[in-house]
């Protein structure tokens, strides 16, 4: 891939919808963990699987943009997707 990270699906990270990881150049999420009614103070419209895929995304984008700041960026990001830019992301998490 051009920005050369890893995408991969890890059902076992626990606390957490995904994460990035500079060192080794790898973003992850949990797809299952969408699934399951977890108890968190995370709200439902971030707890999507295609918002936690567009927020680790831009973590990778802007590493120094505080979390705030880049949650709201996702909802904005999503909002404006289409179902076609949707699908592609998806696909990339497969």
């Amino acid at each position: 891939m051009k920005d050369g990270y890893k995408r991969i699906v890890d059902n076992k990270i626990r606390g957490a919808y995904g994460y990035i990881d500079e060192k080794n150049k790898v973003i992850a999420i949990n797809k299952e963990r969408h699934y399951k009614n977890v108890k968190t103070p995370t709200p439902i419209k971030d707890r999507t699987i295609i918002n936690t895929i567009v927020h680790e995304e831009n973590h990778a984008s802007h590493p120094k943009m505080n979390e705030k700041d880049l949650r709201e960026k996702t909802r904005r990001d999503v909002e404006r997707m289409s179902s076609g830019e949707k699908n592609k992301l998806y696909k990339r998490y497969k």
